[in-house]
């Protein structure tokens, strides 16, 4: 009680503060207004008079300011100098305004002038007496009634302690005594002949409460029992969902993996098909092995009389140049035959190297090796380089080499791959300049590889589910590929990100490589 009193003092006591401040404020505002008003009535009687140098007329002016005994000072100035000077009779220190604290006295300057011309300043000083007066006045008053107030509240907290208070803390005392120690079996104290019915009221409410929980405290105890045995056979029936979940969830993760491990295959195979379709117009197609034939036919033919056939029309020496371009020819799909072959074999080896890597993941046995991200990138590009051709794609490099890095070969050959699968497959049909602009930088500890194309880009309203598990854009896609690629990525505590090209306007993909070796994430 008596810290509650003494802060509600302190609380009056600042409202008394700051109420008295703000009426002080108020008052001096009012004596600067008042001033102000004056300044300008007396300056329209004054301008004439001190336009003709009338200084007895200008000191009748000044002179009518005798009817406020507040105003103590009044001064006319021409050229920066006193000129006709007013001081009160009432005030015998009026003469030391000048060096009077401001705190005295409140003082109002104005410019003598009309509309062409600047005859003086006027400055009247007014005491501030009665401010401070009416403060003081008001300051009483205020802390009368504030004295009032605490008074009839101490003694009003007082009343309401006794009525109120006082029975309602012996029910906290035997609430806390019934939470503690769980007996129900308390009464509570007999009610004062002075306490208010509302406390009785409650009174009696907490005696039906107590009567309640004692009941149902007993039926909690039946159910508790009931509901050991219950919890017993559901722990058993979770044991044994939680043992299926986990079958299941390692299931569904094989046919997670085994679907990524299908995907790059299918890219790779893609690949094969593409080239060996190559081949096999190359062998079964090529017109240059009808042409050698006619021309063992037309010597079959003329065997008997070769020498004259081959001297006729000068023949030889065009049968000469003929068999030449078909050299060349046969030379060219030659090169051409053994070059789509061996991407067939460099496909086939990557099949290979993809079942290993699963495998060595597996077995625990993923390490990191020095990657030359420039041969990298130029074995993709080969690879792809017959699906490029037939899409109509051309692709550009920055001249800048890329770095060495400490990664997983394999993993990170499988994601260039697949990007330039997709940007291969992001071109529309009826777009006829299709470019692809390979380019990097690097950015702190990490490389950053993009992948740049001139097509549709990706929508903004479907970016955020770009690389998630099943999703894609594609009539005939299963959305494993951008999923797989950012999952390997993250493996190697890299990542494979989106944003839209600025450099050919399409879609950008941004692969992130550690240029240092950390410790490997299983997968």
């Amino acid at each position: 009680m008596g810290a509650q009193v003494l802060v509600i003092t302190l609380v009056l006591l600042l409202t008394a503060t700051f109420t008295t401040l703000l009426l002080f404020y108020n008052s001096r505002t009012e004596l600067d207004q008042y001033l102000q008003r004056t300044s300008q009535l007396l300056s329209v009687s004054a301008i004439p008079a001190i336009s003709f140098d009338d200084m007895k007329e200008t000191e009748f002016v000044l002179s009518s300011l005798q009817t406020d005994p507040d105003i103590v000072k009044a001064t006319i100035s021409k050229d920066g100098l006193p000129w006709v000077e007013y001081l009160s009779q009432s005030n015998d220190k009026a003469g030391d305004i000048d060096h009077a604290s401001n705190l005295k006295f409140l003082s109002h300057k104005l410019v003598l002038r009309d509309q062409t011309e600047v005859y003086g300043t006027l400055t009247i000083t007014i005491s501030m007496k009665r401010v401070y007066s009416a403060t003081l006045t008001n300051l009483g008053a205020i802390l009368f009634v504030s004295l009032l107030a605490l008074g009839f509240g101490t003694l009003f907290s007082r009343y309401m302690a006794r009525r109120f208070t006082s029975p309602i803390g012996s029910i906290l005392k035997i609430m806390t005594k019934v939470t503690n120690t769980h007996e129900y079996n308390l009464d509570l104290p007999e009610s004062h002949p002075k306490t208010p019915q509302e406390i009785d009221e409650l009174y009696g409410e907490f005696r039906e409460m107590i009567n309640e929980v004692r009941l149902r405290d007993g039926q909690l105890l039946d159910v508790n029992k009931n509901l050991e045995a219950k919890v017993t056979e559901r722990t058993k029936e979770l044991v044994m969902a939680q043992q299926k979940m986990l079958e299941d969830a390692h299931k569904a993760g094989i046919a997670d993996v085994a679907t990524g491990v299908l995907h790059n295959i299918g890219n790779v195979l893609n690949t094969v098909s593409t080239n060996s379709s190559q081949i096999d117009y190359g062998l079964h197609k090529n017109k240059l092995v009808s042409k050698l034939a006619n021309i063992s036919n037309a010597f079959k033919e003329n065997e008997d009389d070769l020498s004259a056939y081959l001297l006729e029309n000068n023949r030889a020496q065009g049968l000469i140049e003929y068999i030449q371009h078909l050299c060349e020819a046969f030379e060219y799909e030659n090169n051409n035959i053994k070059k789509l072959n061996d991407g067939v074999l460099q496909s086939t080896n990557l099949i290979g190297e993809i079942i290993q890597d699963q495998q060595a993941l597996a077995s625990k046995q993923f390490i990191r090796e020095t990657v030359d991200l420039n041969q990298l990138l130029k074995r993709a590009l080969e690879i792809k380089e017959t699906y490029l051709l037939r899409c109509r794609v051309s692709v550009e490099m920055d001249s800048k080499p890329l770095p060495q890095v400490l990664s997983h070969r394999a993993r990170v050959f499988q994601v260039f791959v697949n990007l330039i699968s997709n940007s291969c497959q992001a071109f529309l049909e009826t777009q006829i300049k299709r470019n692809i602009y390979i380019d990097h930088e690097v950015l702190g500890k990490n490389i950053l590889v993009k992948f740049h194309d001139d097509g549709p880009g990706v929508p903004e309203s479907v970016q955020k589910t770009l690389f998630e598990y099943g999703y894609t854009t594609k009539k005939t896609g299963h959305g494993f590929g951008l999923h797989s690629c950012k999952s390997y990525m993250t493996d190697l505590d890299g990542d494979l990100s989106y944003q839209n090209s600025d450099k050919l306007g399409g879609a950008c993909f941004v692969i992130t490589i550690p240029l240092e070796s950390t410790e490997v994430k299983e997968s």
